[in-house]
């Protein structure tokens, strides 16, 4: 039975081991007979031949240690050139990763405008809406049964010209953001293009009207501006 504190070496270890070291005590044998033999050499030797043996002792350490150092020279332009490899992987590596992420922001970026347009989109029919819309299309029949000016119509009812600005407001808070690429201009013009049509036909006049009675040349200029976009383009592709 094994004695299970030590690990078991085996028949192929313990032979491996046996061979080194008898390989090792070999080795260290013919050194020190090697250091005997030139110790003995060195001692026969006169004092001119001494000098020579020294001479070429120190040459050899001189030549050994040269050699020692263009070995580590190269050893050391090896690793670098190992660490540049590894380095440029890595930095390939975060590349990749950074570009990865990007399209992650970017298909985020998709999903979140989608679904903002989406909600602009079912907003108009929402019943809050409902009043607005209604009242757009009386003040329409009755400015024309009146035979007057809708701007003159709409000073006289301020109620129902609250619901036209309500609805004139949302319009351009949906334009503006368009323009901001924060909803998507495709998917709207398929939706909103002929209610944009409508409003602006109908009460473009009334926009001038408080263009100039408020002073504000610019006012609903993104309304206009997306408005005009979908009458050249169609539905706009830019």
């Amino acid at each position: 039975m094994s004695n299970p504190q030590l690990p078991d070496l085996g028949h192929h270890n313990i032979d491996e081991f046996a061979f080194t070291f008898k390989v090792n005590l070999r080795i260290g044998a013919i050194a020190l007979m090697i250091a005997g033999a030139l110790t003995g050499f060195y001692s026969q030797l006169n004092e001119e031949q001494r000098d020579v043996a020294n001479f070429g002792t120190t040459t050899l350490g001189v030549c050994i240690a040269g050699a020692s150092a263009i070995h580590a020279y190269r050893g050391l332009m090896r690793s670098a050139k190992i660490q540049e490899t590894e380095i440029r992987a890595s930095r390939e590596e975060i590349m990749i990763s950074r570009q990865e992420r990007n399209v992650d922001r970017e298909n985020e970026k998709r999903v979140r405008v989608l679904e903002r347009t989406i909600n602009y989109i079912a907003r108009w029919n929402h019943p809050d809406f409902a009043s607005s819309r209604a009242m757009m299309k009386k003040v329409l029949v009755e400015s024309n049964k009146q035979n007057i000016k809708l701007a003159t119509y709409l000073e006289a009812h301020p109620e129902e010209a609250q619901a036209v600005v309500s609805i004139l407001n949302f319009l351009e808070e949906l334009s503006f953001l368009t323009h901001e690429k924060d909803l998507d201009k495709d998917k709207l013009a398929s939706f909103y293009r002929a209610i944009f049509d409508m409003v602006y036909s109908d009460f473009f006049q009334y926009i001038q009207a408080r263009r100039e009675d408020k002073n504000r040349d610019k006012l609903y200029e993104h309304f206009e501006k997306l408005h005009q976009e979908w009458q050249i383009n169609g539905s706009y592709r830019g």
